[in-house]
């Protein structure tokens, strides 16, 4: 069976260390203009504890896993994704829910992995999210050198992926390489 192309982000999968994931919380400044979807690698702006949309190629704080906000109604809302240009209740703070950890491993589809490329170093590619779903679009892209995002260390279990195989499309469980958190794993 051919994996199937049906991107998702990077989802937790387990913490190297054992025991439960938890995210932490992040703010999200006022109309911050590009959506963010559950999945999304994020960085650090700089500015407090804002965080933005990460970068094909660039240092990640962590996978984006949610959002509570108050609106300029006053309605409090809970999101999968951020809705790009949201405009909060004046004087509220967006919060962001982070997956942070750098011993956290994910899942995430490549764009294509044959089991050479296990221990490799790879980027990330962007894609469009899902405002229905609130689910993100990016991938494992290109791989091979060094100072890449995300280190490949192996085939997702199949088991509740519908089929899983080396080749285009498959799942992959990765560890974010290039972290704000601790110095950049190097290439094996």
């Amino acid at each position: 069976m051919a994996n199937v192309n049906a991107p998702f982000g990077l989802r937790p999968h387990r913490h190297l260390g054992g025991g439960t994931i938890r995210p932490s919380g992040y703010t999200i400044a006022d109309g911050y203009n590009t959506a963010i979807y559950t999945g999304d690698p994020v960085l650090s702006t700089g500015t407090g504890r804002n965080i933005a949309i990460g970068t094909a190629g660039g240092n990640i704080l962590g996978v984006f896993a949610g959002c509570s906000y108050t609106d300029v109604t006053g309605a409090v809302q809970y999101r999968r994704y951020w809705p790009a240009s949201t405009a909060l209740k004046s004087g509220s703070l967006a919060t962001a829910w982070v997956y942070d950890d750098p011993n956290i491993e994910f899942i995430a589809q490549a764009a294509s992995v044959v089991a050479a490329d296990v221990g490799q170093l790879a980027d990330l590619a962007s894609g469009s999210g899902n405002a229905q779903t609130g689910t993100s679009g990016w991938t494992v892209g290109t791989h091979g050198s060094s100072e890449e995002q995300v280190r490949i260390m192996g085939l997702a279990d199949s088991g509740d992926l519908g089929g899983n195989a080396y080749g285009a499309y498959a799942k992959v469980l990765v560890l974010i390489a290039e972290h704000e958190l601790r110095a950049n794993l190097v290439e094996v």
